[in-house]
């Protein structure tokens, strides 16, 4: 069974609340009813400086992507709070 697992940077934490709510409200109404599990409703994280380092040089982005296995989703609460730049994005999509 395909799993979700969540990625945010830890100054997505402080105004989690609302994100929080809306990756929660996602996972209901589209992933579960689709079969996907959530990875035990935890999350991975990256500090906030790791706003400046590429995508592949962050820890808790490299776990994230580590655990996938194929047919497995990525939940990222905030593109502005996972990726620098296109580049990044793109980079990040050669992983899958």
């Amino acid at each position: 069974m395909p799993t979700a697992f969540v990625y945010l940077r830890e100054t997505a934490l402080q105004r989690a609340d609302d994100q929080w709510d809306t990756v929660v409200a996602y996972f209901e109404r589209v992933l579960e009813p689709n079969g996907v599990e959530w990875d035990d409703g935890d999350y991975y994280s990256d500090p906030p400086e790791a706003r400046r380092w590429a995508f592949r040089q962050r820890h808790g982005a490299a776990a994230a992507f580590c655990e996938c296995e194929p047919g497995d989703s990525i939940i990222v609460v905030s593109l502005a709070n996972a990726f620098r730049n296109h580049d990044d994005f793109v980079e990040a999509q050669e992983w899958l």
